[in-house]
């Protein structure tokens, strides 16, 4: 029988990363990457996905500039105009309590009455499961706005000669709420829960594989209607899907939607 030749790297690849789901409720976690990746994206809010911005050759600002110079008073308003937004990626310890279900898998997080709802994500009953601390590695996508509160908490939690301890080292709460119909994401210090954790690097994600990136010409195949399967199946030039193909695909997939999701 053949070994298994494919590196532990290139089984990476085709994981699932694992986003941390800022559903309505709090989330305690402690930041893990010292520099967050920033990146300017775009949200296609009738796909529910997130893809890079690619600058001056992205498709998307190109047909901003066009709407801007037809419109220049009410732009935004003009079906088709795509903001530009900013979006901080890092690696997190989600140390939050959680019933874990026991047919699939999904954590169950409780919700702002402080409950666990009955059911999981699937629709699988978790009443008997028992709670504990989901303690995964995962990756947090935030925005601009939490970003800058979080830097300022920052600098306001000092060690005994007054300076920053660094916002690594204590955790933070993220408070989750409804604010009309939209949902509004609020980081807190938790400068008491300042712990020292040693998180191997192997179990941080790439940070790389937090953001859909595609060509300009995708992009613009996607805007004309072409699924994101077709897309990466393009990509490998195969009209049929190999197991490795088929999983990097449905892994694509299910990042770009999870990511969507993200957005309050």
């Amino acid at each position: 029988m053949p070994f298994d030749t494919v590196s532990d790297t290139e089984k990476k690849t085709f994981e699932k990363i694992p986003f941390l789901t800022f559903d309505f409720g709090s989330h305690t976690i402690r930041i893990l990457d010292d520099n967050p990746k920033k990146v300017y994206t775009h949200y296609l809010s009738s796909m529910k996905v997130v893809l890079k911005c690619l600058g001056e050759e992205c498709p998307i600002c190109l047909n901003n500039k066009k709407i801007i110079a037809e419109h220049p008073e009410n732009y935004k308003d003009v079906p088709g105009y795509n903001f530009k937004n900013i979006r901080h990626y890092f690696n997190c310890l989600d140390r939050t309590e959680v019933k874990t279900c026991p047919e699939c898998g999904n954590e169950v997080k409780k919700d702002l009455a402080s409950k666990y709802p009955p059911v999981c994500s699937n629709g699988h009953i978790v009443t008997n499961a028992e709670p504990h601390l989901s303690n995964k590695v995962k990756v947090a996508s935030i925005s601009e706005t939490n970003a800058v509160q979080i830097k300022t908490h920052e600098k306001s939690i000092l060690d005994a000669e007054g300076n920053p301890v660094g916002m690594t080292n204590f955790d933070f709460l993220f408070m989750v709420t409804k604010v009309g119909s939209k949902k509004n994401i609020t980081p807190l210090p938790m400068a008491d829960r300042n712990d020292k954790l040693d998180v191997p690097a192997e179990f941080l994600h790439d940070l790389d594989r937090a953001v859909l990136t595609l060509s300009a010409n995708e992009i613009v195949s996607l805007l004309q209607g072409v699924s994101l399967r077709d897309i990466f199946l393009a990509r490998v030039g195969k009209t049929t899907e190999t197991a490795l193909d088929a999983k990097a695909v449905a892994t694509n997939e299910d990042i770009a939607k999870k990511i969507g999701e993200l957005y309050p």
